[in-house]
């Protein structure tokens, strides 16, 4: 029987920053150049 179990849920606070500086597109939709900018900004 499969046992499930309740987990945390992780939840954008506005504390955090700008949402696009948080997370990045799919890794196989990003340009060399897009993938250049998220480089340097992380």
């Amino acid at each position: 029987m499969v046992d499930f179990r309740p987990f945390r849920a992780v939840r954008y606070s506005e504390a955090a920053g700008p949402l696009d500086d948080l997370i990045c597109p799919p890794y196989d939709v990003i340009s060399p150049a897009a993938e250049r900018d998220l480089l340097d900004r992380s």
